[in-house]
């Protein structure tokens, strides 16, 4: 059993909610809860560790009004990669997605507000997903050649 609840996480985290329910939370409400290269990483580390934690199910919610604007892109435009770093973080979101839709342990979204790039795949990847009447969805990438 892997006690989730240590794991040094910045911009999740995570609740025991009791039998066998786990909540993780973004927590970079600040930010529309977009996704940096630092979240990805940390959901890499807690979907690896998941499915041996004794969680049966997992909740993933977001703080603030947004549950994800999708990449960060004032980290994106900071860092100024190089076309292959890009693909290697691509790569890192799509091990992330992977770990969470195959894992074996049932996860049920909580969407509100924004939905968008990035934080639509990452809700694709749930096996439910919950949205309320703030919800919306968008896939921008889909309008630049």
């Amino acid at each position: 059993m892997t006690d989730l609840a240590s794991l040094d996480l910045k911009n999740l985290l995570f609740r025991d909610a009791g039998e066998g329910i786990g909540v993780l939370t973004l927590n970079r409400a600040a930010k529309r809860n977009a996704l940096d290269a630092d979240t990805i990483e940390e959901l890499v580390t807690f979907f690896t560790l998941l499915p041996r934690s004794g969680v049966r199910a997992l909740v993933m919610r977001a703080e603030g009004d947004h549950f994800s604007a999708g990449l960060d892109l004032v980290e994106h435009h900071r860092e100024n990669r190089r076309p292959e770093e890009f693909m290697h973080l691509c790569l890192r979101w799509h091990e992330a997605f992977n770990k969470i839709e195959y894992g074996g342990v049932p996860v049920i979204g909580a969407l509100k507000g924004a939905v968008v790039g990035g934080g639509l795949e990452l809700a694709s990847a749930f096996h439910i997903r919950v949205a309320d009447a703030t919800t919306y969805f968008a896939l921008p990438e889909g309008q630049r050649g």
